[in-house]
């Protein structure tokens, strides 16, 4: 009985000892200069404060933003990648700070990107 329990518990054992997590810190500081010169740039032109939801300006049009960290405010500039749809960190560089958003849809014009902030807000 010993040794089919031993035979049982030592692969459970082995299984979940070998899972760690690990958090990997990067060797360097990030430089913002360099970070912000390979993401686009744009401006918040509209905040939906009950939903989460943001409008960027872009030079390719409006982009959609779901906030998952903090809401910027109205006029703020913001740097990511709004030409494509992800979750990412976007840098204000208004508030100089980090947050996490998720792009719903970009390349839209003003009107569209109400509408959908409106759609999303049901």
């Amino acid at each position: 009985m010993k040794k089919s329990l031993l035979f049982l518990l030592l692969p459970a054992l082995l299984f979940l000892t070998s899972c760690s997590k690990t958090t990997e810190v990067p060797s360097q500081p990030v430089d913002i200069n360099q970070w912000m010169q390979s993401r686009e740039a744009g401006r918040v032109a509209e905040i939906d404060y009950f939903s989460g939801n943001y409008m960027v300006q872009t030079n390719r049009g409006y982009s959609v933003i779901e906030a998952w960290g903090a809401t910027p405010r109205i006029g703020d500039e913001v740097y990511g990648h709004f030409s494509f749809r992800t979750t990412q960190q976007i840098f204000n560089r208004s508030g100089n700070y980090f947050t996490t958003g998720r792009v719903h849809d970009y390349w839209l014009s003003y009107f569209q990107a109400i509408q959908l902030m409106q759609s999303l807000r049901l």
